[in-house]
């Protein structure tokens, strides 16, 4: 549910993409729907499961309107997994047969080189983890790991396209968070190959401070491309930088 294809290129179809778009990069959620409202009766015995899966359930709903057939698919499905802080997704060597759409949680992408820790992006709510080689029947160059109890929708490109054939109505928002996805990779690679290891980290302080709670500062700098004392006198000259600007007679 990660991708869409054979969508629909009328003007309708291309309005209705376009102010999906909108939606998920500004980020406004209006009330979800909720799963008792829907309808959906399920056994005790899948009580779990049918919570885990609500969560694919209400984010959709934020999108797009779920009526009582759907929501109960979905809430069946099999594609939303939970997995536990510190699992390893995809290690570099294994065969590339999932994407992951992440509800909730944090996964990181890495490399090893020479021994040494690479972090290459972190990937946290309402993004999508596309490893290098899906659907070409390649092996994996990275590793994919929770750095939080994580639940996503994970499936195989053939899940996908079953269920989009089955559900066309989902297709909109799939391109929709398509669209986003790429615009986002595209302009973080942009500013990777043209700003120094403190801009970046300026960065993110601006747009994804909520990473520097969540990820501990080796990984942060891992990520930045330094070693952690480098990061350590980034962030006092950071500081240093904040407290003056407070002081009387400097700009």
């Amino acid at each position: 549910m990660l991708r869409a294809s054979r969508i629909d290129n009328s003007p309708r179809s291309f309005a209705k993409v376009q102010s999906l778009s909108a939606r998920l990069r500004n980020r406004r959620f209006g009330n979800t729907i909720p799963i008792s409202m829907l309808g959906c009766r399920l056994s005790q015995a899948r009580k779990r499961e049918s919570f885990v899966n609500g969560e694919l359930v209400s984010y959709l709903s934020r999108y797009m309107s779920i009526n009582e057939e759907l929501a109960d698919a979905l809430t069946r499905s099999s594609l939303v997994q939970t997995y536990p802080r510190g699992t390893v997704l995809l290690r570099e060597g294994e065969r590339v047969e999932k994407a992951y759409f992440i509800l909730k949680g944090c996964i990181r992408s890495y490399v090893l080189k020479e021994g040494e820790d690479k972090t290459i992006e972190f990937f946290i709510e309402e993004e999508s983890v596309l490893p290098v080689g899906l659907g070409k029947d390649a092996l994996s160059k990275h590793f994919l790991e929770c750095l939080e109890d994580t639940v996503v929708v994970a499936s195989t490109p053939e899940q996908e396209a079953k269920t989009l054939a089955e559900y066309p109505q989902l297709k909109s928002v799939c391109l929709a968070m398509s669209e986003v996805m790429v615009e986002k990779l595209q302009e973080n690679l942009a500013r990777y190959r043209t700003s120094t290891p403190e801009e970046r980290y300026r960065e993110l302080i601006e747009r994804r401070p909520d990473l520097l709670q969540r990820i501990p500062q080796y990984q942060i700098a891992s990520y930045l491309g330094v070693q952690p004392e480098s990061l350590s006198r980034i962030r006092k000259r950071l500081s240093q930088s904040t407290v003056k600007k407070h002081i009387p007679g400097h700009s």
